[in-house]
């Protein structure tokens, strides 16, 4: 465990994140942070970075065209501005065959391009507390065979990777829903983020980001010691932002204070070693 700890905070603005967090990023991260992990250089997010651009979004072409032929030009450049900003790819379901094939796909695709992908695993059991986006892998065993699959699917290619959106904002105990109709567990989701974590993260060029929520949903404090359980130090950060629409300002604020949270309470010579309820909050 390093004393000290300076994450990549990845944001994305607020004004173009999309309305689910089951359809796609609108958005190029941003890094804000210039230090980075010394761990390896191939992982490194230059601000030049090429990212990927995927096809259209289903329908986005024949919205064009029909915007065109009802004469209203500015929304038809609007749309296609909006497409052709690169975005994430999501991966939200399958076996892990299956999963591994698409992964292989987009990897495919974005050498195509000469760019870098950034993917989407959205696949933890009892997603979204069971709500808008439910689903996911049925057990930690079968994530697990999943997470394979996926890093299968990058192999030694480079990519960033996206784990679990809101995975650690809402953790099963936030969810209020009884055992017998929600069968997971906090325990269970920490260690499901920890291996995809390891996993995902032996790969040469994949840089990982953890979820670190929003400036209007969790406590810095909170936040900080989930990250650090669900194995932070070992990925390349945590992001932000991805499914809201807070202020970029507020995000950077946020993102800056968790970080600092996190160097802090794992740097024995700190007051607030061991602490992380200590650290200063947005609230």
């Amino acid at each position: 465990m390093r004393a000290h700890f300076s994450p990549r905070v990845l944001w994305w603005a607020s004004a173009v994140v999309a309305t689910s967090a089951a359809l796609s990023i609108g958005a190029v991260p941003a890094i804000a942070s210039t230090a980075a992990p010394a761990t390896a250089v191939s992982r490194t997010i230059s601000p030049d970075t090429r990212f990927f651009l995927p096809l259209p979004s289903t329908g986005a072409p024949q919205q064009i065209v029909a915007l065109l032929k009802s004469h209203d030009l500015k929304d038809a450049a609007l749309i296609a501005e909006m497409e052709a900003i690169p975005r994430a790819v999501w991966f939200t379901s399958g076996t892990p065959a299956q999963v591994q094939q698409q992964v292989r796909q987009t990897m495919a695709e974005a050498a195509i391009e000469r760019a870098v992908p950034v993917l989407v695993a959205y696949d933890i059991p009892g997603r979204d507390c069971a709500q808008y986006s439910a689903g996911g892998a049925l057990d930690e065993t079968a994530y697990e065979a999943w997470i394979d699959g996926f890093t299968q699917g990058i192999g030694k290619g480079k990519a960033v990777v996206i784990l679990e959106p809101d995975a650690l904002g809402n953790m099963p105990s936030n969810c209020g829903l009884s055992s017998s109709v929600y069968p997971f567990t906090d325990a269970e989701r920490i260690a499901e983020i920890q291996y995809a974590v390891t996993a995902l993260e032996a790969g040469p060029g994949v840089s990982v980001y953890l979820d670190g929520t929003h400036s209007a949903w969790q406590s810095v404090g909170t936040m900080t010691q989930r990250l650090l359980e669900a194995g932070v130090q070992n990925a390349q950060g945590f992001f932000l932002n991805v499914s809201n629409y807070q202020p970029t300002p507020n995000l950077i604020d946020y993102g800056t204070w968790i970080s600092d949270c996190i160097a802090m309470v794992t740097d024995p010579s700190n007051a607030f070693y061991g602490n992380p309820g200590a650290c200063a909050s947005q609230y």
